[in-house]
């Protein structure tokens, strides 16, 4: 379907593969069937799958599950096993009666490895859908669920873009690209991995997907993934809120924070920064929709908007020794900002008067970059500062960053102390040759 009010420079259509009329739909109702086929095919008659507590797959799988009559076990592996986040999709996949196991990333094989055997004591012939207990040699089977599907869009479009989370789906459309002979860019907007991990998953389903049908393809396959739109895995900006809240409300489709929310707007920021214009431009509907519901009350609540944001860079641009609009374009800095940084502000009247803004993704040495730090006169003296930088730290330890850094004014002794008093220390190295510059940094 067309999508209106987004993008007018560009023609942009959506396909809804979120309407697959089976429990919820998106790309995994299609990688689920074929996981079906190849348990059928391998004699196998029980399914063992593997995700986050937001999998989609997870959710489908164990829904088919249930409709087939068929004994589930789903394996959730967060960062700490014992605080595992509910969501409206493990919710669904209790519902529908599969066994689920907890586990850290740490020791997915090992659990892998033990529901295995625990089902062979029972009796039955498990079926684990990535292949051995260390996720290899399955590749080739969820690949063609999209080698099947390019064929439904071939030829019309100039770009395909989607979310990129396992990289099944995206190397499904590469596949079929090239074996019905077009020529449209398929961009991965990537949900949590880095760009060359991503990269070199996509060409190990590849190139297994390759030999599993017998064909000797060169793996020259351009592969485009773009990773700087996302706060990482399950994470999102105010920009990816803003984009979700404007699909809805213009086009009536809930995207969700975890994978299409994300790549639209990251969709979005690739067309501006390429300058891309005039081209006909299909987004990819994963699906997701339960995930919509988890976030619904932030999607819609009030928040720092862009232009809040701009109000506030540009009234402490006036503040600074040397102002930012000297060195930069203010417009595109705050569209930076708004798109790619990971923001903690106070507001007071609906109005940006405190805030720590800086880099979480992307990161040299895993220290996040805090870029610009400051505090309107009406909003001194009541301890703003502290408090949302000691908010800042906070989610960047959330985040396993082993680190901050940044750089401040040597002349500046106030916000000298309040970095020293949370526990940052200053640096001998070179400041960029700018010798009014203090670096200083903080390690967790």
């Amino acid at each position: 379907m067309r999508c209106y009010g987004i993008e007018l420079s560009n023609e942009i259509y959506i396909k809804r593969d979120d309407l697959i009329p089976f429990a919820f739909g998106g790309n995994k109702a299609r990688i689920a069937e074929e996981f079906f086929a190849d348990m059928k095919r391998s004699g196998k008659n029980c399914m063992i799958g593997y995700g986050s507590t937001k999998s989609n797959l997870c959710r489908v799988l164990a829904n088919m599950c249930y409709s087939k009559g068929i004994k589930c076990h789903i394996i959730n592996s967060e960062e700490n096993a014992d605080a595992c986040t509910e969501t409206n999709n493990s919710r669904l996949v209790k519902a529908c009666g599969a066994t689920v196991h907890y586990c850290t990333k740490n020791n997915v094989a090992e659990i892998v490895e033990q529901v295995m055997l625990q089902c062979e004591a029972e009796g039955y012939s498990p079926y684990y859908i990535y292949g051995n207990k260390f996720g290899k040699g399955n590749e080739a089977v969820p690949v063609q669920a999209y080698v099947k599907a390019h064929s439904e869009i071939t030829g019309q479009y100039d770009y395909i873009f989607l979310a990129t989370g396992t990289g099944m789906t995206q190397a499904g459309l590469l596949a079929g690209k090239r074996l019905n002979g077009t020529n449209e860019k398929i961009v991965g907007i990537s949900v949590a991995r880095g760009k060359i991990q991503a990269t070199d998953t996509i060409r190990e389903y590849l190139s297994a997907y390759y030999e599993n049908q017998g064909l000797h393809i060169d793996l020259d396959d351009e592969i485009l993934v773009e990773d700087s739109y996302s706060e990482g895995y399950g994470l999102y900006t105010p920009y990816i809120l803003d984009t979700i809240k404007l699909m809805y409300l213009t086009n009536g489709i809930p995207l969700d924070t975890t994978y299409t929310g994300k790549a639209f707007a990251g969709m979005l920021s690739y067309i501006k920064e390429n300058h891309i214009v005039g081209k006909r431009i299909l987004f990819l509907h994963t699906g997701g929709t339960p995930l919509f519901w988890d976030n619904v009350d932030d999607i819609f609540r009030q928040r720092i908007t862009r232009s809040m944001l701009e109000e506030f860079v540009r009234e402490i641009d006036l503040e600074l020794p040397v102002p930012l609009s000297q060195r930069v374009d203010i417009e595109k800095y705050v569209d930076k900002l708004y798109e790619k940084a990971h923001i903690v502000a106070k507001v007071e009247n609906g109005k940006v008067v405190s805030a720590v803004i800086g880099y979480t993704e992307n990161l040299t040495g895993n220290m996040s970059y805090i870029t610009l730090v400051g505090t309107l006169p009406e909003g001194r003296h009541k301890g703003y500062a502290a408090e949302v930088l000691e908010e800042y730290m906070s989610d960047c330890k959330t985040k396993n960053i082993d680190g901050i850094h940044l750089h401040t004014e040597l002349n500046n002794a106030s916000a000298i102390c309040l970095y020293k008093k949370h526990g940052f220390t200053c640096c001998t190295d070179e400041c960029e040759g700018n010798s009014r510059k203090l670096h200083m940094v903080c390690r967790f």
